[in-house]
């Protein structure tokens, strides 16, 4: 997974978990933005990546 993008990253760790799309509005925000960040077309942000408290973080631990 060393050469993944963030997008593909937050596609297994959602898969890996079982979360879904809606799941994550509480972190990101509206659905619209949810939706393009899922489907990679828009990034997603550093605050979104921290890996103890961003979206990145919280979905390691629903693991």
């Amino acid at each position: 997974m060393d050469d993944s993008t963030p997008h593909e990253i937050l596609q297994h760790l959602m898969e890996s978990s079982g979360t879904r799309q809606v799941d994550l509005v509480g972190i990101i925000g509206f659905s619209g933005v949810v939706s393009e960040v899922v489907q990679g077309k828009r990034s997603i942000s550093k605050a979104q990546a921290c890996p103890e408290s961003g979206l990145i973080g919280r979905l390691k631990l629903a693991e």
